[in-house]
Protein backbone atom coordinates (compact mmCIF):
# COMPACT_ATOMS: atom_id res chain seq x y z
CA UNK A 1 0.00 0.00 0.00
CA UNK A 2 1.50 3.55 -0.89
CA UNK A 3 1.10 6.22 1.64
CA UNK A 4 1.68 9.75 0.98
CA UNK A 5 4.07 10.92 4.26
CA UNK A 6 5.43 14.88 4.00
CA UNK A 7 4.68 14.83 -0.21
CA UNK A 8 6.71 11.33 -0.15
CA UNK A 9 5.08 7.80 -1.13
CA UNK A 10 6.59 4.91 1.00
CA UNK A 11 6.49 1.10 0.55
CA UNK A 12 4.96 -0.39 3.07
CA UNK A 13 4.87 -4.09 3.91
CA UNK A 14 2.65 -5.91 6.79
CA UNK A 15 4.61 -7.33 9.88
CA UNK A 16 3.64 -10.80 8.74
CA UNK A 17 5.05 -10.51 5.07
CA UNK A 18 8.30 -9.53 6.51
CA UNK A 19 8.90 -12.10 9.21
CA UNK A 20 8.30 -14.49 6.26
CA UNK A 21 10.64 -13.09 4.68
CA UNK A 22 13.11 -13.19 6.71
CA UNK A 23 12.92 -16.81 8.44
CA UNK A 24 12.84 -17.76 4.63
CA UNK A 25 16.58 -16.26 4.34
CA UNK A 26 17.58 -17.35 7.55
CA UNK A 27 16.48 -21.00 6.47
CA UNK A 28 18.55 -21.26 3.20
CA UNK A 29 21.40 -20.05 5.18
CA UNK A 30 20.83 -22.77 7.42
CA UNK A 31 20.95 -24.94 4.59
CA UNK A 32 23.72 -24.08 2.71
CA UNK A 33 25.98 -24.10 5.95
CA UNK A 34 24.87 -27.84 6.52
CA UNK A 35 25.45 -29.41 3.30
CA UNK A 36 29.28 -27.60 3.03
CA UNK A 37 29.87 -29.61 6.28
CA UNK A 38 28.39 -32.35 5.39
CA UNK A 39 31.00 -35.76 5.32
CA UNK A 40 30.13 -38.30 2.06
CA UNK A 41 29.74 -41.55 3.24
CA UNK A 42 31.52 -44.28 1.24
CA UNK A 43 29.66 -47.67 1.78
CA UNK A 44 33.00 -49.74 -0.17
CA UNK A 45 35.08 -48.19 2.77
CA UNK A 46 35.52 -51.45 4.82
CA UNK A 47 35.93 -53.92 1.95
CA UNK A 48 38.66 -51.73 0.64
CA UNK A 49 40.47 -51.72 3.83
CA UNK A 50 40.11 -55.51 4.05
CA UNK A 51 41.23 -55.65 0.16
CA UNK A 52 44.14 -53.44 1.19
CA UNK A 53 45.17 -55.80 3.79
CA UNK A 54 45.03 -59.01 2.35
CA UNK A 55 47.26 -57.32 -0.31
CA UNK A 56 49.95 -56.42 2.19
CA UNK A 57 50.01 -60.20 3.97
CA UNK A 58 49.69 -61.20 0.58
CA UNK A 59 52.97 -59.29 -0.25
CA UNK A 60 54.53 -60.58 2.98
CA UNK A 61 54.12 -63.95 2.13
CA UNK A 62 55.76 -63.10 -1.09
CA UNK A 63 58.64 -61.75 0.64
CA UNK A 64 58.85 -64.74 3.27
CA UNK A 65 58.87 -67.30 0.41
CA UNK A 66 61.45 -64.95 -1.73
CA UNK A 67 63.63 -64.86 1.41
CA UNK A 68 62.98 -68.79 2.06
CA UNK A 69 63.92 -69.77 -1.35
CA UNK A 70 67.43 -67.97 -1.14
CA UNK A 71 68.14 -69.73 2.19
CA UNK A 72 67.38 -73.09 0.30
CA UNK A 73 69.62 -71.69 -2.75
CA UNK A 74 72.05 -71.14 -0.45
CA UNK A 75 72.33 -74.38 1.43
CA UNK A 76 72.36 -76.36 -1.92
CA UNK A 77 75.51 -74.25 -2.89
CA UNK A 78 77.14 -74.91 0.42
CA UNK A 79 76.19 -78.40 0.41
CA UNK A 80 77.78 -78.88 -3.09
CA UNK A 81 80.63 -76.89 -2.11
CA UNK A 82 81.32 -79.01 0.96
CA UNK A 83 80.56 -82.36 -1.28
CA UNK A 84 83.54 -80.91 -4.03
CA UNK A 85 85.92 -80.11 -1.31
CA UNK A 86 85.24 -83.99 0.64
CA UNK A 87 85.24 -85.27 -2.98
CA UNK A 88 88.65 -83.66 -3.59
CA UNK A 89 90.04 -84.86 -0.46
CA UNK A 90 89.22 -88.15 -0.59
CA UNK A 91 90.50 -88.18 -3.85
CA UNK A 92 94.19 -86.85 -2.96
CA UNK A 93 93.77 -89.58 0.52
CA UNK A 94 93.69 -92.32 -2.19
CA UNK A 95 96.50 -90.43 -4.62
CA UNK A 96 98.19 -90.64 -1.56
CA UNK A 97 97.98 -94.01 -0.49
CA UNK A 98 98.82 -95.24 -3.59
CA UNK A 99 101.88 -93.31 -3.84
CA UNK A 100 102.72 -94.97 -0.60
CA UNK A 101 102.32 -98.57 -2.23
CA UNK A 102 104.54 -97.83 -4.70
CA UNK A 103 107.05 -96.57 -2.36
CA UNK A 104 106.83 -99.90 -0.36
CA UNK A 105 106.95 -101.89 -3.78
CA UNK A 106 109.81 -99.92 -5.32
CA UNK A 107 111.70 -98.22 -2.28
CA UNK A 108 110.78 -100.20 0.54
CA UNK A 109 110.01 -98.68 4.27
CA UNK A 110 112.78 -97.50 3.77
CA UNK A 111 111.66 -93.15 3.78
CA UNK A 112 108.44 -93.80 4.76
CA UNK A 113 110.13 -95.56 7.94
CA UNK A 114 112.62 -92.52 8.55
CA UNK A 115 109.67 -89.86 8.45
CA UNK A 116 107.74 -91.77 10.60
CA UNK A 117 110.37 -92.73 12.81
CA UNK A 118 111.54 -89.36 13.14
CA UNK A 119 108.02 -88.21 14.39
CA UNK A 120 107.91 -91.31 16.62
CA UNK A 121 111.25 -89.86 18.34
CA UNK A 122 109.90 -86.20 19.02
CA UNK A 123 106.19 -87.65 20.50
CA UNK A 124 108.48 -90.12 22.76
CA UNK A 125 110.62 -87.43 24.06
CA UNK A 126 108.14 -85.20 24.50
CA UNK A 127 105.17 -86.85 26.17
CA UNK A 128 107.95 -88.86 27.92
CA UNK A 129 105.37 -92.37 26.73
CA UNK A 130 105.93 -94.44 24.28
CA UNK A 131 103.85 -96.70 22.09
CA UNK A 132 103.77 -99.02 19.26
CA UNK A 133 103.28 -97.55 15.09
CA UNK A 134 102.39 -100.25 12.82
CA UNK A 135 101.97 -99.06 9.73
CA UNK A 136 98.47 -100.45 8.31
CA UNK A 137 96.20 -99.83 5.02
CA UNK A 138 92.68 -99.37 7.16
CA UNK A 139 91.22 -96.26 4.78
CA UNK A 140 91.05 -94.15 8.10
CA UNK A 141 94.11 -91.53 9.28
CA UNK A 142 95.27 -94.01 12.05
CA UNK A 143 93.88 -95.68 14.67
CA UNK A 144 94.47 -95.70 18.51
CA UNK A 145 94.19 -99.15 19.85
CA UNK A 146 94.06 -101.29 23.58
CA UNK A 147 97.33 -102.14 25.02
CA UNK A 148 99.12 -98.79 23.20
CA UNK A 149 99.10 -99.76 19.61
CA UNK A 150 98.85 -97.25 16.74
CA UNK A 151 97.71 -97.84 13.48
CA UNK A 152 99.19 -95.01 11.24
CA UNK A 153 97.88 -95.57 7.44
CA UNK A 154 100.44 -95.18 4.15
CA UNK A 155 97.99 -92.24 3.17
CA UNK A 156 99.03 -90.00 6.34
CA UNK A 157 102.64 -91.18 5.63
CA UNK A 158 102.93 -89.96 2.58
CA UNK A 159 101.35 -86.38 3.65
CA UNK A 160 103.83 -83.31 4.07
CA UNK A 161 105.79 -82.91 7.36
CA UNK A 162 103.43 -81.09 9.07
CA UNK A 163 99.48 -82.92 8.62
CA UNK A 164 101.58 -86.24 9.01
CA UNK A 165 102.94 -85.04 12.45
CA UNK A 166 99.58 -84.07 13.39
CA UNK A 167 97.91 -87.31 12.56
CA UNK A 168 100.22 -89.40 14.33
CA UNK A 169 99.99 -86.48 17.23
CA UNK A 170 96.45 -87.23 17.48
CA UNK A 171 96.44 -90.85 17.35
CA UNK A 172 99.11 -90.65 20.51
CA UNK A 173 97.38 -88.47 21.94
CA UNK A 174 94.25 -90.59 22.67
CA UNK A 175 97.19 -93.31 24.26
CA UNK A 176 98.64 -90.79 26.24
CA UNK A 177 95.13 -89.15 27.27
CA UNK A 178 93.76 -93.28 28.33
CA UNK A 179 90.95 -92.62 25.52
CA UNK A 180 92.42 -96.22 24.98
CA UNK A 181 93.24 -98.79 28.11
CA UNK A 182 97.31 -99.17 27.95
CA UNK A 183 100.20 -99.98 29.95
CA UNK A 184 99.97 -96.32 31.56
CA UNK A 185 96.36 -96.15 31.74
CA UNK A 186 95.62 -99.87 32.33
CA UNK A 187 92.09 -99.04 32.64
CA UNK A 188 91.35 -96.02 30.50
CA UNK A 189 89.14 -93.53 31.26
CA UNK A 190 85.49 -93.93 32.00
CA UNK A 191 83.26 -93.68 29.27
CA UNK A 192 80.65 -92.17 31.47
CA UNK A 193 82.78 -89.00 32.03
CA UNK A 194 83.11 -88.30 27.91
CA UNK A 195 81.74 -89.14 24.64
CA UNK A 196 83.64 -90.15 21.29
CA UNK A 197 83.27 -86.76 19.87
CA UNK A 198 84.85 -85.07 23.59
CA UNK A 199 88.05 -87.45 23.24
CA UNK A 200 88.48 -86.65 19.39
CA UNK A 201 88.01 -82.92 20.43
CA UNK A 202 90.95 -83.58 23.53
CA UNK A 203 93.14 -85.54 21.05
CA UNK A 204 93.07 -82.49 18.71
CA UNK A 205 94.33 -80.14 21.22
CA UNK A 206 96.95 -82.84 22.17
CA UNK A 207 98.07 -82.72 18.63
CA UNK A 208 97.92 -78.96 18.55
CA UNK A 209 100.45 -78.82 21.42
CA UNK A 210 102.86 -81.31 19.97
CA UNK A 211 103.03 -79.13 16.78
CA UNK A 212 103.45 -75.80 18.38
CA UNK A 213 105.78 -77.35 20.79
CA UNK A 214 107.81 -78.23 18.14
CA UNK A 215 107.84 -75.95 15.70
CA UNK A 216 105.17 -77.38 13.05
CA UNK A 217 103.34 -75.34 10.13
CA UNK A 218 99.96 -75.52 12.32
CA UNK A 219 98.57 -73.16 9.63
CA UNK A 220 98.87 -75.82 7.03
CA UNK A 221 97.45 -78.26 8.88
CA UNK A 222 94.53 -76.14 9.83
CA UNK A 223 94.40 -75.65 6.06
CA UNK A 224 94.18 -79.48 5.51
CA UNK A 225 91.43 -80.14 8.11
CA UNK A 226 89.10 -77.11 7.00
CA UNK A 227 88.59 -78.93 4.01
CA UNK A 228 86.61 -82.07 5.81
CA UNK A 229 82.68 -81.36 7.14
CA UNK A 230 80.69 -82.57 9.72
CA UNK A 231 79.98 -86.47 8.38
CA UNK A 232 76.80 -88.15 10.40
CA UNK A 233 77.58 -91.19 12.37
CA UNK A 234 81.51 -89.64 12.22
CA UNK A 235 82.92 -89.05 15.80
CA UNK A 236 85.13 -86.30 14.86
CA UNK A 237 84.19 -82.82 14.80
CA UNK A 238 83.52 -81.19 11.62
CA UNK A 239 87.34 -80.09 9.94
CA UNK A 240 86.25 -76.48 11.14
CA UNK A 241 86.25 -77.48 14.44
CA UNK A 242 89.46 -79.58 14.47
CA UNK A 243 91.37 -76.50 13.02
CA UNK A 244 90.09 -74.79 15.97
CA UNK A 245 91.34 -77.32 18.09
CA UNK A 246 94.51 -77.50 16.65
CA UNK A 247 95.02 -73.83 17.15
CA UNK A 248 93.43 -73.79 21.14
CA UNK A 249 96.67 -76.35 21.89
CA UNK A 250 98.74 -74.34 20.11
CA UNK A 251 97.47 -70.83 21.80
CA UNK A 252 97.98 -72.61 25.36
CA UNK A 253 101.80 -73.21 24.12
CA UNK A 254 102.22 -69.81 22.94
CA UNK A 255 100.74 -68.57 26.43
CA UNK A 256 102.85 -70.49 28.39
CA UNK A 257 106.33 -69.64 26.64
CA UNK A 258 105.22 -66.08 26.80
CA UNK A 259 104.95 -66.56 30.46
CA UNK A 260 107.76 -67.80 30.88
CA UNK A 261 110.34 -65.15 28.91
Amino acid sequence: MLVGLGGRQVNRRSPMRMCLAICAAIGLAIGVSGTANAQYYNPYAAQQAAMQQAAMQQEMLRQEMLRQEMLRQEMLRQAAMQQAALQQAVSEENDAALAGAIELQTRGWGRISSRVNGVIGQLEQWSGRSFTVVPSQTGNWGQAHSGGTILFDLSSAMQSDAVLAFRLAHEWGHEVLGHQPNMYNPHGRPRLIASPTQDEDEADVYAGRFLCSLGYDVEQVKMNLRRYPAITGDSHSSGAQRASNVQQGCSAVRRIESNDE
